[in-house]
Parts: structure tokens; C-alpha cells; sequence
């Protein structure tokens, strides 16, 4: 999920199908008692990039396969309506379409540094929880190679309209994320393999 600040070659063109797997991605917490109401969800990520040599193109859509939930510990306070309503299992995410301008080589300077520009159209489905609505995120990438090792860095602001579930209030914000990759000696066939640790967040503006 951490870009890095470097282009592919002028006129590559790739795609790629990744797999995630979440638990907890909804929790409420009610006179002690803790439950996870989105307990668990398996995604399917589908990407496509395209370099044009300046400039690089990509694009995201995020396919909710299989959710699971879980209102009971709501219900049992007698909420009803919306809140409770059963959500879909399976239901399309948010289509992200970025671009990204590198602007410094790591070849010349201490690090390397890009823009990117992240816009998030409304094609998910916000009751099913996988939209958030029309987003414009411009985001800052710095990265840092050491050999084997690869650093990346980014940090950028999150424009969006205010979401609500009860009492749960985002709004737009910082976000940020970091991340490591390490090329790994080559074993029988496995050539060009790697292992990549990442963390990210952000921090919202409040009401």
C-alpha cells in the first residue's frame, strides 16, 4: 500500500490481482461489552499501471468478496432501522485512479522524491461499508535505498465529505505510510522474490 518515489520505464504497462484477508474492522464497545460488527472481510484487489517515462498512471478497484457481520450487541439495546440493517456480503469498493510525478532522482540526490495524486470515485457501495464517498488525495513520496534494502515514506491529506455511523464521525485528514523492502537471496526458482513490511494510518480533522 506504500508507493515508492520512482517511475517504471517509459511504456510499461502491468497488472496485478492481490488477496487480503481483515478481522475488526468495525468495533463497538457498549457498557464494557467489545464486538466486532464488521468481523471479518476477504478482498480481491484489482491494479493496473501504465508509465508514460514522467509521468506514471495506475488505477485500483477494491472488491469486497465475503464480509461478515455482526449488529446483535445493538440490537439487544433496541436499535433499529439503518444501523442494524443486514449488509451485503460481496460489493464493490471505491475505483482510485492516481497519478505520479517523480521529481528528484535517488541517483543524484540523498533521496528520491515524487507527487502523487489520488482520486477515489464513488462506485462502492457506503452501505455495505466499502465507499467513502468523492476523495482528492495529493500525497508527498520519499525513498531511500540501501543496498538490498529499500525504504519508502509518504505522507498526504485526505479530501472527503464527513462520514457518520452513529456515533463514529470521519471526516478528511492526514494519512500517512511507511514501509521496507528487502530483495531476497534467490532459492531454486524463486528468482526475483522479496519481503516487504508495511504499516499506514491517518489521523482525521475532527468534526
Amino acid at each position: 500500500t506504500v508507493e515508492t518515489a520512482a517511475a517504471a520505464h517509459r511504456g510499461t504497462l502491468g497488472f496485478a490481482a492481490l488477496a487480503d484477508y481483515a478481522d475488526g474492522l468495525l468495533a463497538l464497545e457498549l457498557g464494557g461489552d467489545r464486538r466486532d460488527l464488521i468481523e471479518s472481510r476477504l478482498s480481491l484487489h484489482l491494479l493496473a499501471g501504465w508509465s508514460l517515462g514522467r509521468v506514471e498512471l495506475s488505477a485500483h478497484l477494491p472488491v469486497a468478496l465475503w464480509q461478515r457481520s455482526d449488529f446483535s450487541l445493538l440490537e439487544a439495546q433496541g436499535v433499529t432501522g439503518p444501523l442494524v440493517a443486514p449488509i451485503a456480503r460481496t460489493a464493490l469498493g471505491d475505483l482510485r485512479l492516481g497519478a505520479k510525478l517523480p521529481l528528484l532522482d535517488e541517483a543524484r540526490w540523498p533521496v528520491g522524491l515524487a507527487a502523487l495524486l489520488d482520486a477515489r470515485l464513488p462506485t462502492g457501495n457506503p452501505d455495505a461499508f466499502t465507499s467513502d464517498g468523492a476523495a482528492l488525495v495529493p500525497t508527498a513520496v520519499a525513498t531511500r535505498t540501501f543496498g538490498r534494502l529499500r525504504l519508502d515514506a509518504q505522507l498526504g491529506y485526505a479530501f472527503r465529505g464527513r462520514g457518520q455511523y452513529a456515533q463514529l464521525v470521519v471526516h478528511d485528514g492526514l494519512v500517512y505510510g511507511a514501509g521496507g523492502s528487502l530483495d531476497l537471496t534467490p532459492v531454486w526458482r524463486l528468482v526475483r522474490w522479496k519481503a516487504i513490511a508495511e504499516i499506514g494510518g491517518g489521523w482525521p480533522r475532527g468534526y
